[in-house]
């Protein structure tokens, strides 16, 4: 048992991180706040713990293990050689993916989709170029949900869209003239720094309560790569009006208000702001000017992978 010592504040730094890729919000918060607590008080820490807070809460929308349409020639070809409207309509809700084959996802370091290493559903490595795998997955919400988290293995990079817009990239580059066909020609921007990892990227996006369609294209390194992966994907989120659970600790406020301005959410960043002086606490005029001089916004996030390095638009 970690004991209250500032010599263990690493400890439950190192704890409240592996709860953190477990998706246990709530214990990692307070393994973070413990640290604060030994002495180990700083703003990367309280930003850390600011990041749980928002997430404690989170409901899954679609879980690990579900079923997906994907799509990967065998030859390596640009699937836009048989149809020219590929890369524009592949991810939009109505484009007929019935020729796609289906395969069901799994968890764990040898589940998911690929090829070059044990995998749940095998792909197939093409004959020459190896390029980009594409995927799909339908699904149905009851209520509206926002703050949404994307989870997933990659090897090596992704480029995700939701609902016929491209949302999010993971290990991948961004062109200032893009191409028209970058789900293809794009390699990622390098070999994944842990293939098995689970990374977890916030999605700038809502989903309002009815049909949507998650789409992905994987894109490999180099086409010379003997691998390609995805694996254990999973999208979860806030039920709109059940965005995070009222505070009573100040700091706790102030934290999930700097973790809110990084995500862009500015109007509840001020309300957690407003509510920790109503409790007593000063909140820094930084904090205060960067909620209230930005134009509010109504759940759009920065994308963050799961070790919050910085991710790309």
């Amino acid at each position: 048992m970690i004991q209250d010592a500032p010599a263990h504040a690493a400890a439950y730094i190192e704890r409240a991180r592996v709860h953190e890729s477990l998706g246990m919000w709530d214990e990692a918060a307070v393994d973070y706040a413990a640290a604060i607590g030994l002495g180990s008080d700083n703003e990367s820490l309280r930003l850390a713990r600011g990041h749980c807070l928002v997430r404690s809460g989170i409901e899954t929308i679609v879980p690990a293990g579900s079923t997906w349409r994907w799509h990967h020639l065998s030859d390596g070809s640009d699937p836009a050689m048989g149809d020219k409207d590929f890369h524009t309509t592949f991810y939009q809700f109505n484009y007929d993916d019935s020729p796609w084959r289906l395969g069901e996802d799994s968890i764990g370091e040898q589940g998911g989709f690929g090829y070059g290493d044990p995998v749940g559903v095998d792909i197939g490595e093409p004959i020459k170029e190896n390029r980009t795998a594409y995927f799909r997955h339908a699904f149905q919400t009851a209520g509206p949900y926002r703050d949404l988290l994307l989870s997933l293995q990659r090897d090596d990079g992704v480029i995700i869209y939701l609902d016929g817009k491209e949302v999010a990239r993971d290990n991948m580059p961004i062109r200032s003239e893009p191409s028209g066909n970058e789900a293809f020609e794009l390699l990622a921007e390098g070999s994944a720094d842990d293939e098995t990892a689970v990374r977890r990227i916030p999605l700038p996006a809502t989903l309002a309560a009815g049909k949507h369609i998650l789409a992905l294209s994987l894109h490999n390194r180099a086409i010379w790569s003997g691998d390609l992966r995805i694996a254990e994907i999973s999208l979860a989120g806030h039920a709109a009006g059940n965005i995070a659970q009222l505070l009573d600790d100040p700091q706790a406020l102030i934290d999930r208000g700097r973790a809110l301005i990084e995500l862009h959410r500015f109007e509840q960043a001020g309300k957690d702001f407003r509510r920790a002086q109503q409790l007593g606490a000063t909140v820094p005029d930084r904090l205060i000017e960067a909620a209230a001089n930005q134009p509010h916004s109504d759940g759009t996030s920065e994308v963050v992978s799961g070790d919050r390095d910085r991710g790309r638009k």
